[in-house]
């Protein structure tokens, strides 16, 4: 689910960004990363935490003089896995049934991450008046809940996932 990875990419710097290259490499990998889907990965990145290694003085492009250095950097990832206990608050509750996204990874124009409970899988509790109940709990608006992934998709700019609430 949430994992600490080292990654390695190309990062291309502009002349007046030189003079402080750790800086801009860490800016532009932020840019280029956070809050974005890693496709290759699979996984949403939340935060670069830092850059480890820079293999080289830099590759000098001819055409526009930018340079281009291979770094490593460590950052956190999110990677739905199925059968993992996810919380999320939940933004809608109606008869179809649950619908919220992940409490712990902040919410961006770009990505959307959407967590439905259908109310097939929900078998345990009863719909009435938006909200989703048993002898123990009741599921409503802006409640908190830990769900089970059973399955997921991630595309472009959206992760879905599909799970049912865990007690």
């Amino acid at each position: 689910m949430f994992s600490v990875v080292k990654l390695r990419d190309n990062v291309k710097l502009i002349a007046n960004e030189l003079q402080d290259i750790n800086k801009y490499i860490i800016n532009n990998l932020k840019l280029n990363y956070e809050n974005k889907i890693i496709n290759k990965l699979n996984a949403y990145t939340i935060k670069i935490l830092d850059v480890c290694n820079t293999y080289d003085n830099g590759i000098i492009n001819d055409i526009d003089g930018s340079v281009y250095f291979t770094v490593d950097y460590i950052s956190v990832i999110f990677t739905p896995t199925k059968n993992e206990i996810l919380n999320i608050t939940i933004s809608e509750s109606n008869e179809i049934g649950l619908f919220g996204f992940p409490t712990y990874i902040s919410h961006n124009k770009d990505v959307q991450i959407t967590c439905i409970c259908p109310k097939d899988i929900i078998t345990d509790y009863k719909y009435s008046n938006n909200t989703w109940s048993n002898d123990k709990f009741s599921i409503t608006n802006k409640s908190e809940i830990n769900i089970k992934i059973l399955n997921y998709q991630i595309d472009f700019n959206k992760i879905i996932i599909i799970g049912n609430v865990v007690d």
